[in-house]
């Protein structure tokens, strides 16, 4: 009987097979019941598609979870001797310093499972000293081969059009916003897929790089050295680029050099944290953002969220109505819930995540409403004059449908 491994890992997701020392394990016939149970988990949380993997000690117990669709579920609880084995085992894996149990530490390695089912998978470790110990969380990364396409990110016709018309323009500032977890790092990629051609120069700063694409410059930034975003910007604009991509926008000096970049020729995509498009010009107000440099630049805002998608094997009529929001019309559409017993399928009733989107296009007159603090209702009156379909009416719109369910679109949009 063969005792080799089906899989191997690697601390360097760019380098060749044969050039990591990680590599050994295939050759390994001493596989270790540790190496065994991490595949293990790996293999199961690629099989439910979770996006993390959380190893957690308490005091009295630990315990591994899952991340699916947004939502952390138990897998299993290991005991205190096998989760201390299985950490150690992930820091050697992803050259961490197995020693250091003090502070947090960050790597990264890369999984391949040579059987005939083919699994791949890109794996970002973060360790957190704890109360009980160290806690470890294995982001998932997608691989170079699911990179989406903006006509894929689930935006409507209008929204597509507004998207690609500014990533059309030479110059302008594009802004992707939303909470952590909104799907804005998949945008942004699939913009950058869209503008990769050989006749322009694109710089790509992020933190971390999650997907590789060939013909984009992207760079690592690293806060330990003083290597951080304005940092990178800065540098950037002594390269004669075209493209610049920030990660995010985290700060005053960030936030100033962005708006100077796109005033000057560079077209600009990058992301902050808000909750809406429209609330997106008065953060880079309180950053220090000349009021007037706004309007100049920014071309286009971008509002997101991610809410999961109904399993269409499994779903039921939503019977009871009389608990839903009175601003949701019913109309003659058919309403859906999730059937918390599920099926082989899905996961209590959800399977999968739908993306919705709100996109406003800068011009004059929406600024001037924005920065003067406009009353609410004037703003929602310029946006259906305009047709412009805000969160809540994306989310409405998939109610209909039948993708997704009205508990669902309140726990995302807090109705």
């Amino acid at each position: 009987m063969n005792n080799q491994p089906s899989s191997y890992f690697s601390s360097d997701i760019n380098q060749s097979d044969s050039a990591t020392s990680s590599t050994l394990l295939v050759n390994n016939e001493t596989y270790s019941p540790t190496d065994k149970l991490f595949k293990s988990i790996l293999l199961d949380a690629l099989h439910v598609q979770a996006s993390d993997i959380h190893f957690e000690p308490y005091e009295n117990f630990t315990r591994v979870r899952f991340r699916c669709d947004g939502t952390l579920t138990e897998y299993q609880k290991p005991s205190f001797s096998t989760y201390k084995k299985l950490i150690a085992h992930i820091k050697v894996l992803a050259e961490l310093d197995i020693s250091e149990q003090r502070k947090p530490q960050d790597g990264r390695m890369q999984f391949q499972d040579q059987s005939d089912n083919l699994q791949q998978a890109d794996l970002r470790v973060s360790t957190l000293p704890t109360q009980w110990g160290e806690k470890l969380v294995l982001r998932i990364l997608k691989s170079n081969k699911e990179c989406l396409r903006i006509d894929q990110l689930g935006m409507s016709q209008i929204q597509e059009a507004l998207f690609t018309n500014a990533l059309d323009k030479t110059q302008g500032l594009i802004l992707i916003t939303g909470p952590t977890g909104s799907g804005k790092t998949v945008s942004l990629y699939a913009a950058l897929q869209y503008l990769n051609k050989p006749e322009v120069n694109i710089a790509c700063a992020e933190d971390p790089v999650e997907i590789t694409i060939p013909g984009i410059n992207q760079v690592q930034v690293k806060h330990q050295i003083g290597f951080n975003f304005s940092e990178a910007l800065r540098a950037f604009l002594r390269q004669d680029p075209d493209i610049i991509m920030l990660g995010e926008i985290r700060d005053s000096e960030t936030a100033k050099m962005t708006v100077k970049a796109a005033q000057t020729g560079h077209l600009v995509l990058s992301t902050l944290h808000t909750n809406s498009a429209s609330e997106s010009l008065q953060r880079l107000i309180n950053m220090g953002v000349e009021p007037y440099n706004l309007t100049s630049c920014v071309s286009l805002v971008v509002a997101q969220r991610l809410i999961k998608k109904l399993c269409p094997k499994c779903k039921k009529p939503q019977i009871d109505t009389t608990l839903l929001d009175p601003v949701i019309s019913l109309s003659d559409a058919e309403l859906y819930q999730a059937n918390p017993s599920g099926c082989q399928q899905c996961n209590q009733g959800y399977a999968g995540r739908l993306a919705i989107f709100e996109a406003i296009e800068m011009n004059e007159e929406l600024a001037g409403m924005l920065l003067s603090h406009s009353p609410s209702e004037n703003i929602e009156k310029y946006f259906k004059a305009h047709n412009i379909f805000s969160l809540h009416e994306s989310a409405i719109e998939a109610l209909h449908k039948g993708f997704s369910s009205y508990q669902e679109i309140k726990r995302v949009l807090s109705l």
